[in-house]
């Protein structure tokens, strides 16, 4: 009884019942040795049902065949070490049969590998965590202390609880997640889009979610289930999606998609934040018409198709033609740029008569091409006057209710204004370089 030191400790009398004092501790700093038999196992207790004995000796040196532990709580992690498929937990055990973990990443990515993982009390663990236990927690790197590398999933996993803490990142590939508490993501969560994720998952503020396979029509992971839809803070995709789910985005949103196209069709999508655009596919996002799909400057895609009101906050470039299916407002002075290979492709400002071309009074001036790269533009909005400066590289098309109404003007292709479209100076002068 009391607190006891053992170099080795053994125990090889099958049913042999060994007992400890509860809140003491047994500390073993060669070989912990317990072999039962199945069906007449050593049993490892404590004085009391209510309170635990503490074990301390490190998880490879010790070797316990067909043993039932009850009220035990070992310092190191012992789940899932060689034979404890032959333990029987008889409760009130901690660190025997289930374990939080800590992915530290300090040797690679490697799941598998036992040194890239700590407990939480940063003390080494004998093997990786079982991927099958819905007993087991894993953290990922913790608060203040990122992993040196990502955690990258190498098999399906069912697990109790996933967190993902602060600047690190976890890497799922194509494999299905099951949780029984929750999958938190306070980092950075990778997925290909393919797989399945079931339990809650949760968003907090910072966090990112990013796609980088080639997604189908739903996206696997929303952080916000008590939402309707599709919730994320940050939200990536770095490969090809073509998704009706309805997406709603509380932080910024990046297309980096190399060629593939990204088509994000809900009438009842929400993005709170900039979208940054870095594609040479084609782009389509569609928003609640509450709402306003904010583009960052800078955006280059082949064709970028809006439906939706837009806030362009600078220069938008494709190589295809640019549609803005709503209202337009200018939250800098913007160039939109649309020509492929030196011919000029088309950018249409607004639905209908019925959408407003306007400013935030900050920005002035709005040109379609440039000097050297010509741009097609078609009016099917009004312009409200608030442009000091409206310009176009190209050819002009104003439709039937369309109305350009800006300071000054210049056209530097053939202008075509159908019944009902109007082309107003207000302060300026209207420049015609070409055919009316």
């Amino acid at each position: 009884m009391g607190n006891n030191t053992f170099f080795n400790f053994k125990c090889t009398t099958a049913g042999a019942i060994v007992t400890f004092e509860a809140g003491k501790t047994q500390t073993v700093s060669g070989n912990f040795t317990i072999t039962g038999i199945s069906g007449n196992e050593v049993q490892l207790t404590s004085t009391t049902t209510t309170d635990s004995w503490i074990f301390e000796a490190e998880a490879n040196k010790v070797n316990v065949q067909y043993a039932a532990i009850s009220n035990s709580n070992s310092k190191y992690v012992l789940a899932g070490i060689p034979n404890s498929n032959t333990w029987t937990d008889n409760g009130e055990n901690t660190n025997w049969f289930s374990a939080s973990y800590r992915w530290k990443g300090t040797e690679d990515t490697d799941w598998n590998k036992a040194e890239n993982w700590t407990d939480t009390n940063g003390q080494a663990v004998a093997a990786a965590p079982q991927k099958d236990n819905n007993e087991v927690e894993i953290s990922i790197g913790k608060g203040g202390e990122p992993a040196t590398n990502t955690l990258k999933v190498n098999s399906e996993l069912s697990l109790k609880s996933i967190t993902v803490n602060s600047g690190s990142t976890i890497d799922l590939a194509s494999y299905s997640v099951k949780t029984v508490d929750s999958f938190t993501n306070n980092g950075t969560v990778r997925l290909d889009g393919t797989q399945s994720i079931t339990g809650k998952m949760i968003n907090v503020s910072g966090s990112t979610v990013e796609y980088y396979g080639t997604i189908g029509t739903s996206l696997p992971w929303d952080g916000d289930s008590s939402q309707d839809g599709k919730n994320y803070e940050n939200l990536v995709f770095t490969n090809g999606a073509s998704t009706s789910d309805t997406v709603t985005v509380s932080g910024t949103t990046t297309i980096n998609t190399g060629s593939e196209d990204v088509k994000l069709s809900s009438t009842d999508n929400i993005f709170s934040g900039k979208i940054t655009v870095r594609s040479g596919g084609k782009v389509s996002i569609t928003a609640a018409t509450t709402e306003e799909i904010k583009i960052a400057a800078g955006a280059k895609c082949n064709s970028l198709e809006i439906n939706g009101n837009t806030a362009l906050h600078g220069n938008v470039t494709t190589t295809g033609a640019q549609d803005y299916n709503g209202n337009v407002t200018l939250y800098a002075n913007s160039s939109l740029i649309a020509n492929s290979g030196g011919a000029a492709q088309t950018v249409t400002l607004g639905k209908d008569s019925n959408s407003q071309i306007k400013t935030n009074d900050t920005a002035q001036t709005l040109s379609v091409g440039t000097e050297s790269v010509s741009s097609n533009c078609t009016v099917n909005g009004t312009f409200n006057a608030q442009l000091t400066s409206f310009t176009v590289y190209g050819e002009t098309t104003v439709s039937d209710g369309g109305a350009v109404t800006a300071g000054t003007q210049s056209y530097n292709g053939a202008v075509t204004v159908f019944a009902g479209g109007t082309i107003i100076g207000t302060d300026g002068t209207a420049e015609f370089k070409s055919t009316v």
